[in-house]
């Protein structure tokens, strides 16, 4: 599979509107997110923003994210 093509999937409203949140610009909503491998990884963002309770926890997400 190839990890820089684009239009592999039409990512879904709530994707999308979790990445603009974030601060990710609608050009490259539009042409990042259709990536597979990308749209996966904010499915795991927004996932972990919805389960993870702990603010402490999330803190330590978010300090590995930035380190890497």
């Amino acid at each position: 599979m190839n990890i820089t093509k684009k239009k592999q999937i039409n990512p879904t409203q709530k994707v999308t509107e979790f990445a603009g949140n974030a601060g990710i610009a609608k050009l490259d909503r539009k042409q990042r997110i259709s990536n597979m491998k990308i749209y996966d990884f904010i499915c795991i963002l927004l996932l972990n923003e919805k389960y993870i309770q702990s603010s402490a926890m999330k803190a330590n997400r978010k300090k590995e994210l930035m380190e890497l």
